[in-house]
């Protein structure tokens, strides 16, 4: 029998780091592009549940270093801004591709 393990390779970062700097903490490497399209409410807080966080609110910003959260609030990237691997801010905890499985449950 041949177990198959799907790995998810959604960080949550520290507050006030960026996703280079918590991907290589996690062994990865920061993947932009699914980040940059976490651009809805539904999306942000479904990334937000397979990092084994919740939202008692969602909002967007056209800061590069969305998605993320500010404590209880969670952030999408608002277009058409982009999202970057280096960007941080004191305030959020960014919500990091770290490789290839980053699901955004495509809403």
């Amino acid at each position: 029998t041949t177990t198959t393990t799907t790995t998810i390779d959604w960080v949550l970062g520290s507050y006030g780091g960026s996703c280079t700097d918590a991907c290589l903490q996690a062994g990865g490497m920061c993947n932009v592009d699914p980040m940059s399209l976490i651009d809805t409410f539904a999306e942000v807080e479904f990334v937000a549940g397979i990092l084994g966080t919740s939202c008692y609110a969602s909002s967007d910003d056209v800061n590069s270093s969305m998605p993320g959260k500010y404590f209880g609030v969670c952030f999408a990237i608002k277009g058409p801004s982009m999202s970057l691997c280096d960007a941080s801010l004191q305030s959020i905890a960014r919500f990091c591709c770290c490789g290839a499985n980053c699901p955004n449950n495509g809403v």
